[in-house]
């Protein structure tokens, strides 16, 4: 799918809030691209705004309470159907730090957070 969406950005410098067209992402490999069909509000969200959390990205779609539908699949992506519904995870591991090599990802100790380390889904479309 070529084109453009409409997507919250955060711009870190000035901690301006603006929706702006941006290119639909495209899942990579092991990744599926989610049509957002919600996506609530958290205090992390409001926290960045305000200065009170440290930006990790110049500019970022924040948003990583989300749920939608799988929209198209990237390669390798097994188990999963475009159609399905899905609530992506909040963050990815490292798959680094010793936690990830014991198989512990959900303890990671450099946990990668959608909204900071990468775009989350105040958006019309996420990756996950």
């Amino acid at each position: 799918m070529a084109g453009t969406m409409l997507a919250e950005r955060f711009h870190a410098d000035t901690r301006e809030v603006r929706v702006e067209e941006v290119p639909i992402p495209e899942p990579g490999p092991g990744q599926v691209r989610i049509k957002v069909e919600y996506c609530g509000i958290c205090h992390s969200d409001l926290s960045l705004i305000s200065g009170a959390f440290p930006a990790q990205l110049p500019v970022v779609t924040q948003g990583h309470e989300a749920a939608g539908i799988i929209e198209k699949l990237g390669a390798g992506v097994d188990g999963w159907e475009v159609g399905d519904r899905v609530i992506p995870s909040a963050g990815k591991p490292c798959l680094k730090c010793r936690r990830c090599r014991r198989g512990d990802f959900t303890n990671c100790l450099n946990l990668q957070l959608m909204a900071f380390a990468y775009d989350g889904a105040w958006a019309q479309y996420t990756i996950a």
